[in-house]
């Protein structure tokens, strides 16, 4: 089952960076003429870095994933949007091109879709993600028609599943099976009882 959160709808347990960067216009990492601006839940700045700590439910989805959101505008009109990510384990950045899902070259709201395989892993009895799943680095690159450009400071997400609902078979395995195993010893001793006071 495909889960694709947004900073909107996820528990936050805590941004680990002292800043109050939400939707604003922002001084970015730019070309000597100013390129486009670029609004976002990220720092105010290229020298700065903001950590999103999250936590999640895991109830047996096989795939997870944030949904990536900006709004860039520039009156010259924008012309490239690259979204930088990269695992946080990584040091090179992989580059994507999101949608403009709203708006135009002018003032346009760009998505990207950050997903990552989850499985059950039953020899450590837990969830699975791949790479470092929802643990990643996040920034935004943007240029428009007459060639000046922003960057962004570095935005964070760090986490993991803080509820945890097994496959149904370890529920059996791990709560049910105990429990019939006991009761077999049980059995098994109450018997030995009978057959001892039988033979006396």
């Amino acid at each position: 089952m495909k889960r694709i959160h947004t900073v909107a709808i996820m528990i936050l347990i805590g941004i680990l960076f002292v800043n109050t960067a939400t939707n604003v216009e922002a001084v970015f990492m730019q070309s000597e003429d100013s390129g486009p601006t670029i609004e976002w839940y990220g720092p105010e700045n290229s020298s700065s870095s903001v950590v999103i700590a999250w936590d999640g439910a895991y109830t047996g989805q096989t795939e997870d994933g944030w949904s990536l959101r900006a709004w860039i505008n520039d009156t010259h009109g924008v012309d490239t949007v690259i979204y930088m990510i990269r695992e946080t384990t990584e040091t090179e950045w992989e580059n994507v091109t999101p949608s403009l899902v709203e708006g135009n070259d002018t003032i346009g709201y760009y998505q990207y879709n950050y997903t990552y395989a989850v499985w059950w892993n039953y020899n450590l009895n837990r969830p699975q993600v791949e790479g470092t799943g929802g643990n990643f680095d996040f920034k935004i690159f943007a240029n428009d028609s007459l060639g000046h450009w922003t960057e962004t400071g570095i935005l964070t997400y760090s986490g993991g599943y803080m509820l945890v609902v097994p496959p149904p078979e370890v529920s059996f395995i791990t709560n049910l099976l105990p429990s019939l195993v006991g009761a077999t010893v049980l059995v098994v001793i109450i018997s030995a009882v009978v057959i001892l006071r039988k033979r006396h």
